[in-house]
């Protein structure tokens, strides 16, 4: 009796092991509806305004180097780089140095979609065609290769600095740049090719647009050089004007990211289906106001009246906006403690006529943020007009100087404090010039410390005179369906899928 019970006990915790075991094999298959209501189709890695497009265009095209959970730089369609110092015939493998080539080994199986192999051709066509982008706010990437500054103003057949091998790209610099790696990690140069239509792309990463579906289907890259992923593709699922967390709850989508008052719903609700959420700060948003000047009566031009900037409640928006998910800031560095001094205006009347507060149409949180200032400048007697426009119509008003006072969204791509505060501030135009020539010399030191202490010595000539005026940093959390696991983020804030999978009682689509 005994015998048979104890056989019996084995036997279940026999089939017991074997279930923990099947639910961890990563099964294949499966499409992931994936809500972002910002975009609006497939993205492309010239304009990437939020941290949403960069997911989606991350998964989509690869680049030469990608950065890793431990900020480490992982092979991309490189398998390896050497640097080599003037006057050397070889180098320290993988080393950041000050170098003056750097000679990269492509991955031989990289491979884009049509089977045709990564080239070192491709590579700098892809490049060529975000240099030529003058609507592109990332061409200053590639600022430290000989000829890119030149090429970018219309000078030149090509950047001299980009040399084509047989199965190696050597990029050769014109001043030291111990930032290259993380430059070339930047998904805004994630190599992408020309279609015969020339308006299509196709990248070489684990996932591949569908051209008879563009903007809703994103499919797996059977051919992807570092392994096919375990998922059959994305579904980018439309659904304007609806909360994200109710598609989540009604089972209408599979991942998103939440801010605010949604995040906070599916935070405090134990009743719905237990949701995977996960804080993503490489996600936060932060957002600022940008005053470009205005004439005043004696002719010059200034930053925001110490007037409207003491209008602005910081902490209000926090709590009421959303819901005490975030924090006030006063400045696009992490932890920088800059305490902003305060301009000088006279008191009287703000200005005549009305003021244009720009915002992005497509970001749910800009265009709450702007009614707000809205309201609260309105209260001390200035009109103002809100103005919704495309990402990339926004980005060319502020280059071009064309506006008077824009929400801007700050998500810097990247780990460097002085890569990420240059592709805010390379939007903003004339108004930037001279930090971003602060930004240019920030960029030559290796030591971190000493590239944030510059990095905020050049944020402070916008600071203070209230050209630059931060706001508010929103927290994020990756939301996604209990049975989809492996969702994998570099310390960068990068996202992954190419290790994501659906756990066996998921049923494919």
């Amino acid at each position: 009796m005994n015998r048979g019970r104890s056989a019996w006990l084995h036997a279940a915790v026999m089939l017991l092991a074997l279930v923990s075991m099947a639910a961890a094999v990563p099964r294949i298959g499966g499409t992931v509806r994936v809500h972002f209501p910002d975009v609006r189709h497939e993205p492309n890695p010239q304009f990437l305004p939020s941290a949403s497009h960069v997911f989606l265009s991350s998964s989509v095209y690869r680049g030469l180097v990608r950065i890793g959970p431990d900020g480490s730089f992982l092979p991309g369609i490189a398998s390896s780089w050497t640097v080599l110092l003037d006057g050397e015939d070889d180098g320290l493998d993988g080393e950041q140095q000050e170098g003056s080539r750097w000679v990269f080994q492509l991955d031989p199986l990289a491979r884009f979609p049509d089977g045709n192999r990564v080239t070192a051709e491709d590579i700098i066509d892809s490049w060529e065609r975000l240099l030529n982008s003058s609507r592109s706010p990332y061409r200053w990437l590639l600022d430290p290769v000989v000829g890119a500054r030149a090429y970018r103003r219309g000078e030149g057949s090509r950047p001299a600095g980009l040399v084509a091998g047989f199965s190696t790209l050597e990029i050769h610099l014109s001043r030291p740049a111990p930032d290259l790696l993380d430059r070339l990690a930047h998904p805004a140069l994630g190599i992408r090719e020309l279609q015969a239509d020339e308006e299509s792309l196709v990248g070489a990463g684990p996932f591949d647009s569908d051209p008879h579906h563009p903007g809703t289907l994103i499919r797996a890259n059977p051919l992807h050089h570092q392994g096919r992923p375990f998922l059959d593709g994305l579904e980018l699922v439309q659904h304007p004007g609806v909360d994200p967390a109710l598609l989540l709850e009604s089972g209408q989508a599979d991942l998103t990211v939440l801010y605010g008052r949604s995040a906070g719903q599916i935070l405090s609700s134990p009743g719905v289906p237990p949701i995977r959420m996960t804080r993503l700060p490489g996600w936060d948003r932060v957002y600022s106001l940008v005053w470009n000047g205005i004439s005043s009566g004696s002719g010059g031009r200034g930053g925001l009246p110490e007037r409207l900037r003491g209008a602005l409640d910081r902490r209000g928006m926090v709590r009421y906006l959303f819901d005490g998910r975030g924090e006030p800031v006063d400045s696009l560095l992490p932890f920088t403690g800059v305490s902003v001094r305060a301009g000088r205006a006279a008191p009287g009347p703000l200005f005549s006529g009305r003021v244009s507060l720009l915002h992005d149409e497509s970001d749910p949180l800009a265009m709450a943020i702007a009614s707000r200032v809205k309201a609260s400048w309105e209260e001390l007697g200035l009109r103002v007009g809100l103005k919704p426009l495309g990402a990339e119509e926004l980005w060319d008003r502020l280059a071009s100087g064309d506006y008077v006072v824009a929400v801007l969204l700050h998500h810097p791509p990247t780990l460097d404090s002085v890569l990420g505060l240059q592709g805010t501030l390379w939007q903003l135009g004339e108004v930037a010039e001279s930090a971003l020539q602060a930004l240019e010399e920030a960029s030559r030191f290796s030591d971190p410390v000493m590239r944030l202490q510059h990095a905020r010595l050049a944020e402070r000539l916008l600071l203070e005179p209230g050209f630059l005026v931060p706001l508010v940093r929103v927290y994020s959390w990756l939301a996604t369906a209990p049975s989809l696991v492996g969702v994998q983020g570099d310390a960068a804030g990068l996202l992954y899928l190419d290790d994501a999978w659906w756990l066996p009682e998921r049923t494919g689509r």
